[in-house]
């Protein structure tokens, strides 16, 4: 970021979008680069880190100690074969991380589709970001996870809801 910003006009802090894995990505950095986050809209991921450190797994029930549970290789046989990859020390880190306290200043959009396997722990990381004082917003479009040859319409509803988002928190000054 510091290069970017030696080298090019930007703005001080960045808009973060991401959808399934791009979603996990999005809402972990902003909980540990506040300073560097204006607005925040992870879609549907397939794991949240809520802002007290548990983590919330498609399919699962929460997991209160993230870093333990990921770091054993008889609980990966517990999760969808797609989601093994993230039994490893480094990744069992960051999933257990907690949010930083200015963290909670930053808004968010969830969003998740009602055919999509991961609408349960979504509905439960924007939970978990309103009990710990976060600004957010959710939308739940009718779509199914990757299913956006077959619901083109509703998948448009995650690039225009970001956008609609972003128009409306960066306009607020």
């Amino acid at each position: 970021m510091e290069e970017v910003h030696s080298e090019f006009r930007f703005h001080k802090k960045i808009l973060l979008t991401g959808y399934s894995r791009g979603g996990q990505f999005t809402h972990r950095f902003a909980f540990q680069n506040p300073e560097l986050v204006k607005a925040c809209a992870p879609f549907s991921a397939g794991t949240w880190t809520t802002p007290d450190g548990r983590l919330l797994i498609e399919s699962m029930e929460e997991i209160k100690d993230p870093e333990m549970f990921l770091n054993s290789e008889a609980n990966a046989a517990m999760v969808p074969e797609r989601l093994r990859g993230m039994f490893e020390p480094r990744v069992a880190k960051v999933a257990s991380m907690h949010a930083k306290k200015s963290a909670n200043k930053i808004p968010y959009l969830v969003m998740c589709g009602t055919l999509d396997l991961r609408l349960d722990i979504s509905k439960q990381f924007v939970n978990s970001l309103e009990v710990n004082g976060f600004v957010v917003q959710s939308k739940w479009p009718q779509t199914p996870h990757g299913g956006i040859r077959k619901y083109p319409n509703e998948f448009q509803k995650y690039a225009k809801g970001a956008a609609e988002f972003f128009l409306e928190v960066t306009r607020k000054r």
